[in-house]
Formats: structure tokens, C-alpha cells, sequence
């Protein structure tokens, strides 16, 4: 009796069988083979940027009101030190009597209120005149105010 019992039910108890080996296996791999990895989020240093952008494009007008344009191909900026570093910035200024200024660097600075960008390894200044010959002219570091802070006049 017990033999037409396997004969009959053959292929459900086959298919039982392949079921319950799979959820015991599948058991034993979450219980014995995957460790616990004791891994805490550590806070953020104080060095830590927050975010970065690439291809990036500002402009504005400076305290003067002229125009000018900051193209950077990599922007970072670090909330504890109140700015974004920039990589190779290119600042373009137009200037009312038809001069565009351009400057090239390697690094830049950028405060977080846009008040002051430092230029620095390798400052290429050139300026474009319609009326003259362009100029260029060469530093190691270049601070640009582009709008007048607090209390200054």
C-alpha cells in the first residue's frame, strides 16, 4: 500500500522534495554563511565636500555691473570651509567699453556668496580689445572681487 502510495504521487513528492532542499538551503545561507559586518556610517570630517558638479557655468554682474562668466569643468564644494574649489576656471568679464578679459588657472576658489574668487597655479590673464592688440599677462595667484563686501565702500 505504501509502495502505490510513492508509485502514485511520484512526481508531487519529487517536486516536494526539490522544494524543501531549496528553502533549507536558502536557510542555512542566510544563517551561516552571510557574517555581520559591524559597519557604522562614520560622521563626516570636517574636510568632506558635500557635492560636486561638472561643466558648470555661472554668471552674474560684479560690483561694478559688469558681466562676467566662471565656466569650470569641475566644481566642489566643502560646507565647513564656506567655498567650492574649482578645476581649471576659466572667469570671462565684459567690460562696458567693449574689452573682454579672460583668465585661465589651474585651481580656483570660490566663496559660498560669490564675493571673492581666487585663481591660483598658473594665472593667465589676457585682455581683448577691439581697438587694440590683445595683451597677456601671467601670475601665480589672482584674487578678484566680484561684488564689494559689508561695510566696505
Amino acid at each position: 500500500m505504501l509502495t502505490r502510495f510513492f508509485h502514485r504521487f511520484r512526481n508531487v513528492l519529487t517536486i516536494g522534495g526539490i522544494f524543501l532542499s531549496i528553502l533549507a538551503l536558502g536557510l542555512w545561507m542566510q544563517a551561516f554563511t552571510v557574517p555581520e559586518t559591524g559597519f557604522t556610517a562614520k560622521p563626516p570630517d570636517d574636510n568632506d565636500s558635500d557635492f560636486f558638479m561638472e561643466n558648470v557655468i555661472l554668471s552674474g554682474k560684479d560690483a561694478n555691473g559688469n558681466r562676467y562668466r566662471i565656466e569650470t569643468g569641475r566644481l566642489v564644494h566643502y560646507p565647513s570651509r564656506n567655498g567650492s574649489s574649482l578645476e581649471s576656471p576659466q572667469f570671462t568679464q565684459y567690460r562696458p567699453d567693449g574689452t573682454i578679459q579672460n583668465v585661465e588657472s589651474n585651481q580656483g576658489w570660490l566663496d559660498n556668496d560669490r564675493h571673492i574668487l581666487t585663481l591660483s597655479e598658473d594665472v593667465r590673464i589676457r585682455n581683448q580689445n577691439p581697438d587694440q592688440s590683445s595683451s597677456l599677462s601671467t601670475t601665480e595667484q589672482l584674487i578678484i572681487h566680484l561684488k564689494k563686501q559689508e561695510g566696505q565702500s
